[in-house]
C-alpha cells in the first residue's frame, strides 16, 4: 500500500482536500446567519484513474458550526471540524474562521486550520489553510493545503472564477505541488451547485462537481 500511495501521490491530497476544504467554501457565500440551520452536500471527484464520492453535512448555530464529511477514496477517511466565526467589522460577508478537527479510519489525528472568505458586491474571495496530521501508523499521508477562489458573481446562479490550490506532503518525499483551472459556483433558491476543473493542460488533469441543500 505504501507503494501505491507514492505512485499516486499527486492525487492523493486532491482527494483528500476535495472533501474537507468545501464544506464550509461554498456555503458561507450564500448562506446567512440563521440562528440554526444546516445543509446536506454531495460531491464527486473525477481524476486519470478513477471517480470518488464525497458525502458532507453541516450544521451551523449562531457563530458556530460543526461539520461531518468521509471520503471514500484511496485514504477512506472520517473527518469531524469544528469552528467559531468571526464577522470582520460586524459584517456578515467577512469572515475569520479558526477551526480544528479530528480524523479517524485510515488516517487518525487532528487537523486544525483557518479560512477567511470576503464577499463583496460582485466578487467572493476565499482562503482556506488546513493541516492533516496522522498520529498512528499512517505519518506518511501527513499534509498540509492552501486552497484559494476568486469568484465573479454575473448573477447568482452563475458565478465564474478560479481556484489555486497548493499541498504539501512532509513525509513523503516532501512532496509539493500546485493546481490551478477554471470554477464554476452557483445559487438557485436553497441549493448550491459546484464545478471545478484542475490541470486541464497537464495528463494529470482532474475535475470536482458538487450540489448541496440548506435548511430551512
Amino acid at each position: 500500500m505504501m507503494m501505491l500511495c507514492c505512485r499516486r501521490r499527486k492525487g492523493l491530497l486532491r482527494k483528500m482536500a476535495g472533501g474537507s476544504l468545501f464544506f464550509i467554501v461554498t456555503h458561507l457565500c450564500a448562506r446567512g446567519t440563521a440562528p440554526l440551520s444546516y445543509d446536506i452536500d454531495y460531491f464527486h471527484m473525477f481524476t486519470q484513474t478513477g471517480s470518488f464520492p464525497l458525502f458532507v453535512s453541516n450544521v451551523y448555530a449562531s457563530k458556530l458550526f460543526v461539520s461531518a464529511r468521509y471520503s471514500y477514496d484511496i485514504q477512506d477517511v472520517l473527518c469531524l471540524n469544528g469552528g467559531y466565526i468571526f464577522y470582520v467589522k460586524g459584517s456578515p460577508d467577512k469572515k475569520i474562521i479558526p477551526t480544528f478537527g479530528l480524523l479517524a479510519d485510515r488516517m487518525t489525528g487532528v487537523t486544525p486550520g483557518m479560512q477567511i472568505n470576503l464577499l463583496y458586491p460582485r466578487l467572493v474571495v476565499t482562503s482556506i489553510n488546513q493541516v492533516m496530521v496522522d498520529v498512528r501508523t499512517h505519518r506518511y499521508l501527513n499534509n498540509a493545503y492552501n486552497w484559494n477562489e476568486f469568484n465573479y458573481i454575473v448573477k447568482d446562479y452563475f458565478r465564474p472564477g478560479i481556484v489555486t490550490l497548493e499541498q504539501f506532503f512532509w513525509n513523503n518525499r516532501k512532496a509539493s505541488y500546485v493546481s490551478l483551472g477554471p470554477t464554476l459556483f452557483g445559487h438557485v433558491y436553497k441549493f448550491n451547485y459546484f464545478i471545478y476543473s484542475f490541470d486541464l493542460w497537464k495528463n494529470s488533469r482532474w475535475f470536482l462537481i458538487g450540489f448541496n441543500y440548506a435548511f430551512p
